[in-house]
């Protein structure tokens, strides 16, 4: 017992009672959160990181061209991995007929808590639904002649695909997931 009042938990009890059940609360939850295999900053499940990673046989990546160039503009330079994350956000959207994946986990999260009517004004917000794209498009125009300082007259995304052979990437594949006509100027947006 007198080893138990050395603790930093036995002293913060004596200290400050309400810090104490909040930093137990917070300890229980946790580790229930842990349990049930959610994955809550700052810590992450030990099945994130236990399986070997393999050798692919094949690797994917999702590229924009504009204006008939692969490079990236000027001032994205800095926001790749931003800007590529959005992309291949995009990729996976198109590939599902655009219907967000993320309409399953706040379903499976709160509308089992009995949340319905947040859990739905949380989609609103939160969730891209079919025949949003357009505002995509729009965006990504805006963005992209943001960080040009010429207009951007047509664009395309592309899925590309590579194995590695010979210590070095080969083409498989390359398909255009949307070519975008721009036909307004930096001037007339909508």
């Amino acid at each position: 017992m007198n080893l138990l009042r050395k603790t930093y938990l036995y002293k913060l009890l004596i200290a400050d009672r309400k810090l104490f059940v909040a930093l137990m609360a917070f300890i229980a939850l946790q580790l229930f959160f842990t349990y049930k295999g959610v994955e809550t900053l700052p810590f992450v499940n030990y099945g994130m990181y236990s399986a070997v990673s393999h050798k692919s046989p094949v690797y994917s990546m999702v590229a924009v061209t504009w204006n008939d160039s692969l490079s990236l503009p000027g001032k994205m330079t800095n926001a790749t991995d931003h800007f590529y994350s959005i992309l291949e956000y995009y990729a996976t959207l198109h590939q599902s007929g655009f219907h967000d994946p993320l309409v399953t986990t706040v379903n499976d999260r709160l509308k089992k808590l009995g949340m319905s009517s947040f859990s739905d004004e949380l989609m609103k917000q939160l969730i891209n639904m079919p025949g949003d794209e357009e505002r995509f498009y729009i965006w990504l125009n805006r963005y992209m002649e943001d960080a040009e300082s010429e207009p951007v007259k047509k664009w395309c995304i592309h899925d590309y695909s590579f194995r590695w052979d010979e210590g070095r990437f080969f083409l498989v594949s390359d398909s255009a997931l949307v070519v975008h006509d721009i036909i307004y100027t930096k001037m007339q947006r909508p």
